[in-house]
This record gives structure tokens, sequence and C-alpha cells, in this order.
């Protein structure tokens, strides 16, 4: 969905994963991609929380340490 620029899309897909399996390797850049999908819909603080979460919750992924360059 997000290549497809289908953005509501692309964020429902990325909570299932979050919420699915909060624990398994996929979750943090779900997290990264969700907050990245919400900015193009202009949901700024929407995108700010999700990165927050994603620092929080996976300090140490390569996601997070993405989500500080950007």
């Amino acid at each position: 969905y997000y290549a497809q620029q289908q953005y509501p899309q692309a964020v429902a897909a990325f909570q299932q994963v979050i919420e699915r399996t909060p624990q398994g390797a996929k979750a943090p850049d779900a997290l990264l991609k969700m907050a990245a999908a919400l900015k193009q819909m202009g949901q700024t603080d929407r995108a700010e929380q999700a990165l927050q979460a994603l620092r929080q919750r996976y300090p140490d992924s390569a996601a997070a340490k993405k989500s500080l360059n950007n």
C-alpha cells in the first residue's frame, strides 16, 4: 500500500503487524514506515507519536537509529 501511495491502508496494515507481533522482527520497521505514511497524510503529530513509540519500545533496532536521522 505504501509504495502505491495508499497511505491510510498502509497505516492500517502496519498497525496490524505491530499489534499481532509486537516482539517480531518486523515491528520496528512497521512503526517507522507507519510514521512515514502518517507524515505523507499530513498527520505529523501521529507520526511523531509513532516515532516516539519506536524509540521507546525498540531502542536498539536499526529502525530506531534510522528514525533519529529523519
